[in-house]
């Protein structure tokens, strides 16, 4: 079900030869915020519900989006799960290492306005 939304969201659930469809899709096939974790939670919605609160989540979205998985449907941690989190840091590591605090710095900051960016065209459609 997260995978044919995420084609929705991409219009690809008819292809782009039919824009219309992929419009109106959308408005039949809503996600679940009990299984779907991209849609934000109840709570979020209680507490950024104002303009400045919104702009707040807007700038603060990719830390709920990474976290709110391990609190409202957490899992077992996997092996796989322990491999990936160790490469990605000594990734980060090793740009810090060979780069310096100024590159990973603005690899941090780039990563982060890119999510926020992501987050304002979405809502624009």
């Amino acid at each position: 079900m997260m995978l044919a939304i995420h084609e929705i969201s991409h219009n690809l659930a008819f292809g782009h030869s039919r824009p219309l469809h992929n419009r109106i899709l959308p408005c039949f096939f809503q996600g679940n915020e009990e299984m779907d974790m991209d849609l934000p939670s109840k709570m979020e919605g209680v507490l950024f519900h104002t303009t400045f609160t919104k702009c707040i989540w807007l700038f603060l979205q990719p830390f709920f989006y990474a976290l709110r998985p391990l609190f409202l449907r957490p899992k077992p941690v996997t092996g796989l799960e322990i491999i990936n989190t160790t490469v990605q840091i000594t990734f980060d590591l090793a740009i810090l290492y060979f780069f310096g605090g100024r590159v990973s710095t603005f690899v941090f900051k780039t990563c982060g306005i890119s999510l926020c960016t992501k987050q304002i065209c979405m809502k624009k459609r």
